[in-house]
C-alpha cells in the first residue's frame, strides 16, 4: 500500500487541528446573531505543504454566511500542485464573531461550533487504508463517498456536535482572511488558550 499508515494518521492530525483554536464542548450548537459582513463570503488558501510526505500539500476552503453558518473544508493531496486529491474533510456548523482581539493586533475573535463532520476517500488506495486501519472506528469506506463522523474519535480527536472552537481572524484590506494559528491542542483546553497570533503564512483569497 502507498501510504505509510501511522504517519498519515499523525498528518491528518496535525492539518486538521492547527487551522483554527481550541476544541471544548459546552455550547448545545444554536445560531449565532453576532456575525461580520466582511466575514462572510468564500475564502480560499493556495495549495500549501502538507504536514507529511503523504500528504504533500493541502488547500483550505471556508465559506462563511451572513446568517452565522460556516462551511470549513479541507483537501489533501498527495502532489505539489494539488492536481492529484487523496482526502476531503468537511466541518459545518456556526459561528460567533466577538470583536477585537486585544492579544494581537488588528485581529478579532470568534468561536464556531461545530454542527457535524465528515471524511470523503477520493481514492481507492486512501480508502483502502482507512479501512485497515479503522480510521473513525469505521472500515466500510468507499472512494469517493462522504462518510459522517460526527460523535467519533479519529486519529485522536472527538468530533462532537455542538464542540466549540476558539479562533482568531482578520480580513484585510486587499480581500485576504488570515485565521489565527496555534500550536497541537486537545479537547479541554481552556478559553484563555485562544490563539495569540494570526498565521500569515497562509493567507485566503476572497472567492467573490
Amino acid at each position: 500500500m502507498g501510504f505509510k499508515t501511522n504517519t498519515l494518521m499523525l498528518g491528518l492530525t496535525l492539518g486538521l487541528t492547527v487551522s483554527c483554536g481550541a476544541f471544548q464542548t459546552k455550547s448545545k450548537g444554536q445560531k449565532f446573531k453576532q456575525t461580520d459582513s466582511a466575514l462572510a463570503e468564500r475564502w480560499k488558501s493556495d495549495c500549501v505543504a502538507g504536514p507529511l510526505m503523504e500528504l504533500s500539500h493541502t488547500m483550505k476552503d471556508y465559506r462563511f454566511s451572513a446568517l452565522g453558518d460556516y462551511d470549513r473544508r479541507e483537501y489533501f493531496y498527495k502532489d505539489a500542485d494539488c492536481s492529484t486529491k487523496l482526502l476531503t474533510y468537511q466541518q459545518t456548523g456556526v459561528y460567533q464573531a466577538l470583536g477585537d482581539q486585544p492579544a494581537v493586533d488588528g485581529a478579532k475573535q470568534i468561536n464556531y461550533t461545530m454542527n457535524a463532520a465528515s471524511f470523503t476517500p477520493q481514492t481507492q488506495e486512501a480508502a483502502d487504508m482507512l479501512n485497515a486501519t479503522k480510521f473513525c472506528g469505521l472500515d466500510q469506506w468507499q472512494a469517493g463517498q462522504e462518510t459522517d463522523v460526527t460523535g467519533r474519535e479519529c486519529a485522536g480527536l472527538k468530533f462532537s456536535k455542538g464542540d466549540v472552537i476558539y479562533g482568531n481572524y482578520q480580513v484585510a484590506d486587499d480581500h485576504i482572511l488570515y485565521l489565527g494559528s496555534n500550536a497541537m491542542f486537545t479537547s479541554g483546553i481552556r478559553l484563555n488558550e485562544r490563539p495569540n497570533s494570526l498565521n500569515k503564512d497562509i493567507p485566503l483569497r476572497e472567492q467573490g
